[in-house]
């Protein structure tokens, strides 16, 4: 008996921590996570089956979940569950905050696509920073003020040495790259552009994140992470130019010719 409630609850977490990692910032996965985050019986309740029958796979060596339908229909009435097991209303500043992050995940990964196709060096990094953005969501999904389980706190800690990782390959394209004289354009090829667009993205998730850090729900090094992040994607959407040898758009200024008699 202790064996099977030992194993119940090694396979509710692993499945519940692939939730976070894979699909956190989406509405089925905070759905799915926080649900099984919480007791058997929500568990049993939101799958349908008894956790206890759980295996494991002879065939794969690993642990064996149910497959779940891929709606649950517990947010038709406007409300979503963090990962603590709060319910909110689904446009609080929390869900904007976690939305805006997984479409800037979304972005990173188009231009990714794109710097495959490109062959420019940055899709290993790329690949790393959709993990943290990840990690990103489930710091967010986790308040700091209403959160009591010191386990999902500590589980969902962000690093506070990440910004300074991406300071270190900044540092790296840019010696790369010539200085910058004048404003640019998103331009460069479509690795370049691309990676611009997600630049923007990620300067709104980092608004939607900076009233959170204010009240103390989420921890500052997420901020700082994202503020960091849009510094990192310029200087990748720059190099992505460069290693294409594509021109960057520069700005111009529109100079507007004086009116004379003659115009009428």
């Amino acid at each position: 008996m202790l064996m099977r409630r030992a194993q119940t609850r090694v396979i509710s977490e692993v499945y519940k921590f692939q939730q976070l990692l894979c699909v956190n910032t989406l509405e089925i996965g905070r759905e799915r996570f926080c649900n099984l985050a919480g007791t058997k019986q929500e568990s049993e309740k939101l799958t349908g089956k008894n956790v206890d029958e759980l295996h494991v796979s002879p065939l794969t060596k690993d642990l064996r979940v149910p497959k779940f339908k891929v709606y649950t229909k517990t947010g038709d009435q406007g409300t979503s569950s963090l990962y603590n097991g709060d319910r909110a209303a689904k446009d609080e500043a929390v869900f904007w905050a976690l939305g805006d992050t997984d479409e800037l995940n979304s972005s990173v990964g188009v231009a990714r696509e794109f710097c495959l196709e490109a062959n420019n060096d940055l899709v290993e990094q790329l690949e790393e920073i959709q993990s943290r953005l990840l990690d990103v969501g489930s710091a967010i999904a986790t308040p700091a003020i209403s959160t009591k389980s010191s386990f999902k706190l500590d589980r969902t800690r962000f690093d506070d040495t990440l910004p300074g990782k991406l300071e270190g390959w900044i540092d790296e394209l840019d010696e790369h790259l010539p200085p910058l004289r004048n404003f640019i354009l998103p331009s460069g090829g479509k690795a370049a552009a691309f990676l611009h667009v997600a630049r923007t993205v990620c300067r709104r998730a980092e608004r939607r994140v900076v009233p959170l850090v204010r009240s103390g729900a989420v921890e500052a090094s997420v901020g700082i992470y994202l503020n960091r992040l849009s510094d990192y994607l310029f200087t990748a959407a720059r190099y992505a130019a460069y290693k294409q040898n594509l021109p960057e758009m520069s700005y111009k200024k529109e100079v507007l010719k004086k009116q004379t008699a003659a115009d009428g």
